[in-house]
């Protein structure tokens, strides 16, 4: 073989080493990022907007059920800042960009239409299943702009996924590319955030600021910790703790009205789009994620906190149509509300626990694996053809 095609190979063999090499690298980058506590809050957001749906759906509960928007912003605001807690500080290149990507896709597509395919059968026979789904609709799903349900959250998550490299991007670029290419992305992020109420709500456009403050929360975390005790931390907590107890008891009538808006008009709009709310939720996120304390620990870190915050996308998914098939049988009629709740409660993680083990945990595993080797092999055919 002439020495430049041993060249080639050789350098073919080890950018496609590289990539799974990164794979395992991440892998344990992962585990060593891991803050506890933000399971349970994961966890906690998921069974807010099962009790919200509770209340709308079956009408019984004490909650308002607009609390689940907050759970919607937990989760978006979480997401951002696991994107910027766990990746910006990796370095960005074609290895460590394989393996955020695979994780990513394979982390939400594979539920999403493994739920999606079912909902779509089962409109075949019950035309008021609450996933409905149409023809237009499975088509929509494909296409991850689902408006249906839960499903519209999945949309501007999804999406927000291909945005974040580019900010990563941009944070390895020397200083002569990212300071006028930051101010650009400013100026850019500041004219959405103007223009967010005409913006379409399934879009990542009109909901990037709030993905971008759990980014920022993870970016300026590193630099906070050193100056912030256990105790001071503890007292974060506490704080926050308090926020997340008044979503669901509001200490004062106004306080409730500003939380709920009650008799607002377009009020779910300004849920997402006024900042106050969204820094109010992120505050939340800093105050777990700035310390691992004895008391987030016993609170959001614990084992249960944690098994919840695992099995959080499928109770997210799921929980709609438990509500569906228990308020349409007889259960209802033979059970008390509070039974009724805690029938859809345990119904719902059961289900979650079992998605999580026997579908979701085995389908992101499949599906990381071949995207990680998937992205080997066009590294592979990229640098032959070079």
């Amino acid at each position: 073989m002439p020495l430049r095609a041993q060249a080639s190979t050789m350098r073919v063999n080890r950018e496609s080493f590289t990539v799974v090499e990164g794979a395992e690298q991440g892998r344990a980058q992962l585990r060593q990022a891991h803050i506890p506590a933000l399971d349970g809050l994961r966890g906690f957001a998921a069974a807010v907007v099962v009790f919200a749906h509770i209340r709308a759906d079956a009408d019984i509960g004490v909650v308002h059920q607009q609390i689940g928007t907050y759970g919607v912003l937990l989760f978006f605001i979480l997401s951002g800042f696991l994107m910027g807690h766990l990746y910006l500080r990796q370095p960005f290149d074609y290895s460590h960009l394989s393996h955020y990507l695979a994780s990513r896709i394979s982390r939400v597509v594979p539920l999403y239409y493994a739920v999606g395919i079912v909902s779509f059968f089962i409109s075949r026979i019950d035309g008021n299943f609450p996933y409905y789904m149409n023809n237009v609709d499975a088509v929509r799903h494909i296409l991850m702009i689902d408006n249906v349900s839960v499903f519209w959250t999945i949309a501007p998550e999804f999406q927000f996924y291909f945005i974040f490299p580019v900010l990563w991007w941009l944070v390895y670029q020397p200083s002569k590319i990212r300071v006028p290419f930051g101010f650009l992305a400013a100026f850019l992020v500041a004219v959405l955030f103007v223009f967010r109420y005409q913006l379409p709500g399934l879009l990542i456009i009109s909901k990037l600021h709030v993905f971008l403050l759990g980014v920022g929360i993870a970016a300026i975390r590193p630099f906070i910790q050193s100056f912030v005790s256990t105790l001071s931390a503890t007292v974060l907590q506490v704080l926050a703790v308090g926020i997340l107890f008044s979503l669901v008891i509001p200490p004062t009538i106004a306080f409730y009205q500003w939380l709920y808006l009650d008799g607002v008009p377009d009020r779910l709009s300004r849920f997402y789009y006024e900042p106050a709310r969204t820094i109010m939720i992120g505050y939340c996120v800093f105050a777990f994620s700035i310390a691992d304390t004895p008391f987030s620990r016993v609170l959001f870190g614990n084992r249960c906190g944690r098994a919840l915050g695992r099995y959080s996308f499928s109770l997210y998914l799921l929980h709609t149509p438990v509500i569906y098939f228990v308020t349409e049988s007889t259960l209802p009629y033979y059970l008390s509300g509070s039974a009724t709740i805690a029938c859809i409660v345990a119904l719902s993680l059961v289900l979650s626990a079992f998605s999580y083990y026997c579908f979701e945990l085995p389908l992101q595993s499949a599906a990381k694996a071949r995207l990680i080797k998937l992205f080997g092999s066009v590294r592979q055919r990229t640098l032959r053809v070079s």
